[in-house]
């Protein structure tokens, strides 16, 4: 009598194949790169539907540029917000200085009086810091890339 395959052999077959498509070490650079940079983007809650589109534009593993979209989180977003608006605040010649994070309901009040100004300091610094964070998670993705092939390879 032949042996069914368990749930987790199906799942493990079903997700080998999803990240095992288009693997090389530039379509993972590739992909890493563009899921950073679109989770590095201000819009929240649609992260996963540009990534698909983008990976389906360029080619790209889906899975994998969903996955590096991850990159924006609960833990990271506030610091990630934060290098953003006082990078867009530096490239539209302003004061550095003065970007702070809100600790009264004054300050918060403050803030979102002056949410277009805001909104357009975090658009422009999340260009930059997006393609920064991109440019270097793309890169060592695609070196692991290579490792972990330079390795079966050699297996």
């Amino acid at each position: 009598m032949e042996r069914r395959p368990t749930l987790i052999e199906r799942l493990r077959a079903r997700l080998g194949g999803v990240l095992g498509a288009n693997l090389s070490p530039l379509a993972v650079g590739g992909a890493v790169a563009v899921g950073v940079y679109i989770g590095c983007m201000p819009l929240l809650g649609v992260h996963w539907l540009l990534c698909l589109g983008a990976a389906r534009l360029f080619r790209l593993n889906q899975a994998l540029t969903l996955l590096a979209s991850g990159v924006c989180n609960p833990i990271t977003y506030p610091f990630m917000l934060f290098a953003e608006i006082a990078v867009g605040r530096w490239l539209m010649g302003g004061d550095v200085d003065s970007v702070v994070v809100p600790a009264t309901r004054a300050e918060v009040f403050a803030m979102l009086r002056d949410g277009g100004r805001l909104l357009g300091e975090c658009l422009i610094g999340s260009v930059l810091v997006g393609g920064a964070l991109a440019v270097v998670c793309g890169a060592c993705a695609m070196v692991v890339a290579r490792v972990a092939a330079l390795r079966r390879a050699g297996a």
